[in-house]
């Protein structure tokens, strides 16, 4: 539909993705155990450290896999995530580092939980205290390989733009600031098959939306032009599970610990 529209005189560019967008959950972040009324009155304002300590206790444990969840007070509040968390429990991926692109069900958190003869909620639960309670599962979508098809499709689309890089905006939710990594990693690198040159991967994030957004002083390696480089040790450079930070300034949502999080681009990068 953009091609037919621009052929006839439009100037339309979609934005795309470079990897499925995916919720993240974790004791980090919002969980499907955050509405239970012990975790919201002992636990919600412990350390970390702390409250993986309270949670890993059997009869907590119990009390929170059976409590009915609180409706938080405001019908819009992003906290109502916990309720699709509880129920996609069995259709989530677990981050590993690096993290896998292209998973299949049988990585799922209910897959595995099936194999262990437990249930998916109760896996998660313990999922989330593993490695000090810094774990995080990922709500993305299901047959992920065939998703990445489609997203080929419309990287190399002449009529597409990349972008979809929110690197906080979605604090303890979303973390996609990893989309230049990802591409220059698992499409540029890794992809088996049918990957994509780094000179059309470098151009699509550079030359490309220079040109389109105006910006004609820099986005191409010329004379005349700002110097902006990046040098890239190519064969090393990783995306990783996210690392939440406690380093934002603003108060904290109703139900969470004393900070807020953010998940942190560099340390995608940095690795």
């Amino acid at each position: 539909m953009t091609a037919e529209a621009n052929s006839q005189g439009a100037q339309m560019y979609p934005q795309v993705s470079s990897r499925p967008i995916g919720f993240l959950t974790g004791l980090s972040a919002y969980h499907a155990f955050m509405r239970k009324p012990t975790y919201i009155e002992h636990l919600a304002a412990l350390p970390l450290a702390e409250r993986v300590s309270a949670m890993r206790n059997p009869d907590m444990k119990a009390t929170l896999l059976d409590e009915a969840d609180v409706r938080p007070d405001a019908p819009g509040s992003m906290e109502n995530v916990y309720g699709l968390f509880n129920r996609a429990a069995a259709v989530m991926y677990p981050l590993e580092s690096p993290v896998n692109l292209e998973p299949t069900t049988a990585d799922t958190l209910g897959a595995r939980a099936a194999a262990a003869g437990r249930e998916p909620v109760e896996y998660l639960y313990d999922f989330m205290l593993e490695d000090g309670g810094t774990r995080f599962a990922s709500l993305s979508t299901v047959d992920i390989p065939a998703r990445m098809n489609v997203l080929r499709e419309m990287l190399v689309d002449e009529n597409t733009v990349t972008g979809l890089s929110d690197a906080g905006a979605h604090v303890t939710l979303i973390c996609d600031g990893t989309m230049p990594t990802t591409q220059l990693t698992y499409w540029a690198r890794d992809r088996e098959d049918d990957g994509l040159p780094v000179e059309f991967i470098v151009n699509k994030q550079t030359g490309r939306n220079a040109a389109l957004y105006g910006f004609g002083d820099r986005g191409t390696l010329e004379v005349g032009k700002r110097g902006d480089i990046n040098v890239i040790d190519h064969d090393n450079l990783t995306v990783n599970a996210p690392v939440a930070h406690h380093d934002l300034p603003a108060p904290d949502p109703p139900g969470t610990s004393r900070h807020r999080r953010a998940c942190d681009p560099r340390v995608f990068h940095d690795r």
